[in-house]
């Protein structure tokens, strides 16, 4: 398993060792094992991890599904993949910010600008 995947996911969750493993039943020095990699969690956990987070299994084990997809350019798999490495809020404000520079896109032909404000985020102006 990719022992750092695994950290980073319950990081961006904001759950201690200790919440993560009560609600797996095992002892926080396991999942501290798990998250240096001097141990794996047996094939039972792996799925009750990717459940818990949301993921596959094949994420956990550090295969890259868009690395494997043919149809995607490189550039498309290194956005997918760093997305998928943000935090639930850090996804939504990405979304949002790609729906408003669609809309700002749509606008722009009408000789428009617009200003995309996120609050408590960076200004970002979108040029026609």
């Amino acid at each position: 398993m990719n022992a750092n995947r695994l950290k980073n996911l319950r990081m961006n969750k904001q759950i201690s060792q200790k919440e993560f493993a009560k609600q797996l039943g095992v002892s926080q020095q396991t999942i501290a094992s798990w998250e240096v990699g001097r141990t794996e969690p047996a094939n039972i956990y792996l799925k009750d991890i990717a459940d818990y987070f949301n993921v596959s299994t094949d994420y956990l084990l550090g295969r890259d599904y868009f690395a494997q997809n043919t149809s995607l350019s490189n550039e498309q798999k290194r956005l997918l993949n760093d997305f998928e490495e943000l935090n639930d809020e850090n996804k939504k404000t990405i979304l949002y910010l790609i729906s408003q520079l669609n809309f700002a896109h749509d606008v722009s032909t009408k000789e428009t600008k617009d200003y995309i404000v996120v609050t408590g985020k960076p200004v970002i102006t979108v040029s026609p």
